[in-house]
């Protein structure tokens, strides 16, 4: 969630100089968090997607801009973007969407150690910097801030363990992760810092979470509860087990007729009334038919693949998590899926072992990578496969490394040390996921120039 900060420096002392551009205080702290999570939560929503529009619209003429500078012959629209541009597609819901917050425990604006919410400011910058909670907080479900509210009361009065603001330093706990589904169910992570606590007091404490929370399941539709001793920043399932604690082991959500698996690992878009209509608009711009293989980059747990999979002769989904492909195996089980594949390792090196196999197909592909974009190294092996006829690119952050992406796609024929024909943008459909904030998903599709 933006504003959500998590430093990845183990010892901020030396660092941190500047002061909170934020003046926090009790009566203030929650029109402050509105400003920082949902900077345009004062707007109307068509004036949003009207900024949605105007700020893609300087992207793709940014990108028609390097076309000509590289001498790339682009005919673009008339008003010189690179390619036809649709307006922004909304969300259904625009308020209390998020269907996963990830709050964290924090020092709170009256100096309680043990505050649930988000932050304001940035611990690797600025002195001072406060958690406030999420009571007001829009776009946050009632019933998560509901649960952060009943963690805080039980980090305060039960918990015997101390915030961890510092992964150098002492103290424990650092975040809880609230995740729910149209049925109101929710799965809950709870994760701390081990530092030097022994195996038998983590375990006391994990009794003590049982004891508190098991009580409130039905009440508050908990269907899991995780727990997660993390002496990172961010840890996989490989690096710090989730262990559950009580309940099952999965929440189940279902997205245009299709159902999901979500472990505690699992990637899904946040906001799933306006997935929908991602993954629509993504089958739209495939115009895929059962001549085609489709191949999915960065796949996931499936959302993707098993959308397009009905109208496809076959699919074939690559990611770089195990856990991500062994929920898109079980996915596809559950729906009755037979003709997508899904394959553990990195795109470069699994997209060449189908080349042959693949030569004689019509092949389009996605990718829908994190907000770092693509390796350059999976855009020269998608360049120089010339069966791949169409690239439907999704990103969640156009303006940044995904831009480069862009870039190499179209760039002339061993320009960049780049081979294979060259790509054309054709059409661009921006969604906005994240009603109220700035960010949005882009739906790019470029296709092959073989002449």
């Amino acid at each position: 969630m933006p504003g959500v900060y998590e430093s990845e420096n183990e010892n901020l002392e030396d660092q941190v100089n500047s002061p909170n551009p934020y003046n926090v205080t009790s009566e203030n702290r929650f029109k402050i968090l509105d400003s920082v999570i949902t900077p345009l939560h004062m707007y109307s929503y068509n004036h949003q997607l009207n900024d949605i529009y105007q700020r893609i619209s300087s992207v793709l003429k940014k990108l028609k801009s390097r076309m000509d500078s590289m001498g790339v012959d682009v005919m673009g629209d008339e008003r010189g973007l690179v390619c036809e541009l649709d307006y922004t597609r909304g969300s259904p819901l625009i308020d209390e969407y998020r269907n996963k917050d990830e709050f964290t425990i924090w020092p709170g604006v009256d100096g309680n150690r043990k505050t649930v919410g988000f932050l304001v400011g940035e611990p690797s910058k600025h002195r001072s910097v406060v958690c406030v909670e999420p009571d007001e907080l829009k776009i946050t479900k009632r019933s998560h801030r509901l649960l952060a509210k009943l963690l805080q009361t039980y980090l305060r009065d039960h918990s015997p363990l101390d915030t961890c603001t510092d992964l150098s330093a002492d103290g424990n706990w650092r975040r809880f992760i609230v995740r729910s589904n149209n049925q109101g169910e929710h799965m809950l992570i709870a994760i701390l810092h081990p530092q030097n606590l022994s195996e038998e007091a983590i375990n006391e404490e994990k009794e003590r979470l049982k004891n508190y929370f098991q009580p409130y399941a039905t009440e508050y539709q908990i269907r899991c509860f995780y727990f997660q001793a993390c002496r990172g920043v961010r840890c996989t399932h490989e690096e710090a087990p989730f262990q559950l604690i009580f309940g099952e082991e999965t929440i189940e959500e279902t997205i245009n007729e299709t159902t999901f698996e979500l472990s505690p690992e699992s990637f899904f878009q946040v906001n799933t009334s306006a997935a929908a209509v991602l993954y629509n608009t993504v089958l739209e711009e495939l115009n895929p038919s059962k001549l085609h293989t489709v191949v999915d980059v960065c796949c996931g747990i499936g959302a993707i693949s098993l959308k397009v999979a009905p109208y496809v002769q076959r699919v074939i989904g690559i990611d770089q998590s195990k856990v991500a492909i062994k929920d898109a195996q079980k996915n596809a089980l559950k729906n009755g899926i037979r003709n997508c594949t899904f394959y553990n390792g990195y795109a470069e090196h699994i997209l060449p072992s189908f080349l042959s196999e693949l030569s004689q197909n019509r092949v389009v592909v996605t990718v829908n990578p994190g907000r770092g974009g693509l390796p350059q190294k999976v855009i020269k092996t998608i360049r120089s496969m010339e069966c791949i006829e169409k690239v439907v690119y999704i990103s969640c952050n156009p303006e940044g490394k995904a831009f480069n992406n862009f870039v190499d796609l179209m760039a002339p024929e061993f320009r960049f040390d780049i081979e294979g024909h060259p790509f054309v943008a054709t059409h661009a459909v921006p969604v906005h996921l994240f009603p109220n904030t700035t960010h949005c998903e882009l739906v790019i599709s470029f296709e092959r120039i073989l002449n």
